[in-house]
């Protein structure tokens, strides 16, 4: 997400990206290098552009920030859900990449971390981040998700 909201909706998208390989699965979390929440890890985040969908919001964003292509991604709830420590309405996303993908990073991050995601909330600053992967491991890695959810 860039520093410039103009041209952006007041509508965030958010998307925990993971990995599987055999019986391991991680999530990317990324250190912001902006002067927001500086040096903080994040999921990947951004606003809806005008025009935008929430879905095509998400995937450029993790286009932009990690040059990734999900194999799979699903929204994590059919609406919007607010995050009262940002005062900011988000839908959440989730997808899934192969264990070989490379990430690069643009220059809104300095750092990277494919974390176990039972060691993944400590790293993350917002009790809306956590809540969120709490539910995910619980109904997209501990079991299999709602087919409805699905998005590709």
């Amino acid at each position: 997400m860039t520093g410039d909201l103009q041209g952006h909706t007041d509508i965030g998208v958010a998307t925990f990206l993971f990995r599987r390989h055999d019986s391991t699965v991680e999530v990317l979390l990324l250190r912001r290098a902006t002067r927001r929440l500086f040096r903080h890890w994040f999921p990947i985040e951004g606003r809806i552009d005008v025009g935008e969908t929430p879905e095509q919001a998400a995937l450029r964003e993790v286009r932009e920030e990690t040059h990734i292509h999900p194999a799979e991604f699903f929204r994590e709830q059919r609406e919007p859900v607010l995050l009262v420590d940002l005062g900011l309405s988000i839908y959440v996303f989730v997808g899934f990449t192969n264990p070989s993908t490379q990430v690069v990073l643009n220059d809104e991050h300095s750092a990277f971390a494919w974390v176990n995601p039972a060691e993944a909330p400590i790293r993350l600053p917002l009790p809306s981040q956590r809540a969120a992967l709490c539910r995910i491991c619980e109904h997209f890695i501990l079991q299999q998700p709602e087919e409805t959810l699905r998005v590709f």
